[in-house]
């Protein structure tokens, strides 16, 4: 379940050790929250007015530079923006990168030879023309982006990112896409190519 709070966000970019990523502020009526989501990666420097959807709000802690922070934390799945101010914003405190907070990611077992003749065939000869298309390997974009958001952006059309897979992934999302000519929309969350 989310709640609704109508707010300003402030985002601020801070460069790291694995590269740049992006905190904010979620300023409320109801109080100040630490917003350290994937998706603010995307946004640029500056204040952003809006309705944001907040799935959580839990107090979180961790050590720094030899001392232990603690802050009110809210988890944002959702942003309907009013106004947005592009900016840089006074510098903060260093952080850490969100990164090293997450989960590392296991390996999805394959299965061995000796199951694959129990395993279902996923498309047979007489499917061939509705099958679905899958990634070409050997180019690096298909790997990166999948099958459906590289065709979008073979054909230069407008992207949306998912924040939720893996922060790093996303962040090479992201830069790609800018090589590439894109650049963020922040009042629809999509990247268009500006070629």
């Amino acid at each position: 379940m989310s709640i609704k709070l109508e707010g300003t966000l402030v985002v601020r970019h801070i460069n790291g050790s694995r590269g740049g990523f992006s905190v904010g502020d979620l300023l409320t009526h109801i109080g100040s929250f630490k917003v350290k989501d994937a998706l603010l990666d995307q946004y640029e420097e500056g204040k952003y007015q809006g309705t944001f959807l907040v799935s959580q709000i839990f107090p979180s802690s961790y050590v720094w530079q030899g001392k232990v922070i603690t802050e009110v934390r809210a988890n944002i799945s959702e942003i309907f923006l009013e106004e947005a101010e592009e900016k840089a914003v006074p510098a903060g405190q260093s952080e850490p990168d969100p990164v090293s907070e997450e989960p590392v990611a296991h390996p999805v077992e394959q299965p061995s030879s000796d199951n694959a003749a129990e395993q279902p065939s996923v498309a047979t000869s007489g499917d061939a023309e509705h099958a679905a298309p899958t990634a070409d390997l050997g180019n690096p974009d298909a790997v990166l982006f999948g099958i459906e958001l590289h065709t979008l952006v073979v054909a230069g059309q407008p992207v949306k990112l998912d924040p939720t897979i893996d922060r790093g992934q996303f962040r090479n999302q992201r830069d790609r896409l800018k090589e590439l000519g894109y650049g963020f929309q922040s009042a629809t969350q999509t990247w268009e190519s500006r070629a």
